[in-house]
């Protein structure tokens, strides 16, 4: 379904993950101003910071409409970017802490590591993500979840192109049924005044 709905609105495949991996951030972090770093096929071995404001009234397919002009401006003058810009520990040096890389299946993880790196494939088989993360700041669950709620938000836009942020992010079955077991109480409650 992304697949088609890359193709029917002519944006990259590339474009389309990215924007929805900016979307996903966004949404768990509830900051309107993204930056996130991204390795493009278009400027191979170039690390990008991608800076873009988030209108949270806008659609999924709005959003990610702004992360593919803002992929496409980035790719276009990687060449002018001063090396120091991503230079690790140089001053006015810009460090996303959120990196998302497409590629054909061969995963060429920055040399800097990042809070969270996440490697889309597009294969005959279908897409496919993998995960790297700061182990001190995250857990494989937390990831898990994220990564499913990733795949649940392109699943709604799939079928609704026109879906809200809200309406893509709502929570999934799993995580009800988490938040649910994570409430249960075995404890008795007095419901009775003294």
């Amino acid at each position: 379904a992304l697949r088609q709905l890359a193709a029917s609105s002519g944006m990259p495949l590339e474009s389309l993950l990215f924007g929805m991996f900016g979307a996903t951030v966004y949404w768990l972090a509830q900051q309107a101003d993204l930056l996130v770093g991204a390795m493009p096929l278009a400027a191979p071995g170039k690390v990008l910071p991608l800076r873009w404001t988030v209108d949270a009234r806008c659609s999924l397919g709005q959003m990610v409409a702004q992360a593919d002009a803002a992929l496409r401006a980035a790719a276009q003058h990687a060449d002018a970017l001063p090396e120091a810009l991503m230079a690790v520990g140089q001053p006015g040096a810009v460090h996303p802490n959120a990196f998302f890389q497409f590629g054909n299946g061969e995963v060429a993880a920055p040399a800097r590591p990042y809070d969270l790196f996440v490697h889309a494939s597009d294969a005959p088989e279908g897409l496919t993500l993998q995960a790297h993360f700061n182990a001190s700041l995250l857990d494989a669950a937390t990831v898990r979840r994220w990564l499913n709620l990733y795949v649940s938000a392109g699943a709604r836009w799939g079928a609704d192109a026109g879906i809200s942020l809200a309406a893509a992010f709502a929570l999934t079955d799993a995580d009800r049924d988490l938040l649910a077991a994570f409430n249960a109480s075995e404890l008795a409650i007095e419901t009775g005044l003294r």
